[in-house]
């Protein structure tokens, strides 16, 4: 969600986009840029943004895999090891 303020004594606009974690946030970099190009009209493609947001997810999910996957096996050799 977007939200574009205007004071009238001092000419500020501001720019809020909501992330979902604590991360660089790409995605979120591109809806600002498509903001302000519209608002603007500065034709800046936010697309290279969207694919490295898309990089950056896939790179994510992949770790937590590979981190459930330790875990699990961590957990099997605990169970046989006591059993």
């Amino acid at each position: 969600a977007s939200l574009i303020l205007k004071l009238k004594k001092y000419p500020i606009s501001c720019i809020f986009v909501e992330t979902a974690s604590g991360f660089p946030d790409s995605r979120a970099a591109a809806k600002t840029i498509k903001v302000l190009d519209k608002y603007l009209g500065l034709k800046v493609d936010y697309k290279p943004l969207i694919k490295k947001a898309e990089e950056f997810e896939n790179k994510l999910k992949t770790i937590l895999e590979s981190t459930k996957k330790i875990k699990e096996h961590k957990t099997e050799k605990e169970v046989s090891y006591m059993g």
